[in-house]
């Protein structure tokens, strides 16, 4: 890890209130150089009042300022360096439990995909079983498991082979009827040929 006396920060002058947390307002206590790009930049003047904020990137926080103009923490107080520093840590054990959180969330995904791809799934149908989520060119079975199956299924043979209309309730009115179609009051409809999804209607 960057030892905490040679953090690199992003910054620029600026006189806009800052929050509470981060953003942290410090003010420069020498003339600061900075860097742009690699290049010189504007030197920030000596009692000019900042905001420090920060950022993720690959994995690591970093600092900046408006303009992500490059300095040293050489020109801010102690003071001024401590509530970075704490900001910084803070940030920096966020981001752990962050990734900690992600790892057993991913954890827990690859185990729903493999429980999925041994029931004969594909690992492509396995993510869209999990995220629910439907699209052209699906099997049969594959929409059965994320949409459930239809209240009704009207089939239409060709030359070509076999065409389906599958119904779904989608509202219904709580009446106690004995046919679905005393209550539905509204539906969609997937449009299959030969087994594969052609064609959704809400």
């Amino acid at each position: 890890m960057i030892r905490k006396t040679m953090l690199t920060l992003f910054a620029i002058a600026s006189l806009a209130e800052a929050a509470e947390e981060f953003p942290i307002k410090a003010k420069v206590i020498c003339d600061m150089a900075t860097l742009a790009d690699g290049q010189p930049g504007p030197t920030v003047p000596s009692g000019t009042e900042i905001k420090i904020g920060s950022y993720e990137a690959k994995g690591r926080i970093g600092f900046w300022w408006d303009g992500f103009v490059s300095a040293t923490m050489e020109c801010l107080s102690e003071k001024d360096r401590k509530k970075v520093e704490k900001a910084y840590q803070a940030d920096v054990e966020n981001l752990a439990e962050q990734e900690i959180v992600l790892a057993e969330e991913n954890k827990e995904h690859e185990e729903k995909v493999a429980e999925k791809m041994s029931e004969g799934f594909s690992r492509e149908e396995a993510e869209a079983i999990i995220k629910d989520r439907l699209s052209i060119g699906m099997r049969e079975e594959v929409v059965i498991e994320i949409q459930g199956r239809p209240e009704e299924i009207n089939q239409t043979r060709t030359a070509s082979g076999t065409q389906s209309q599958w119904v779904y309730c989608t509202q219904h009115r709580n009446t106690g009827a004995p046919s679905w179609k005393l209550y539905c009051t509204d539906y969609s409809y997937l449009y299959f040929e030969n087994g594969v999804l052609t064609a959704i209607q809400n």
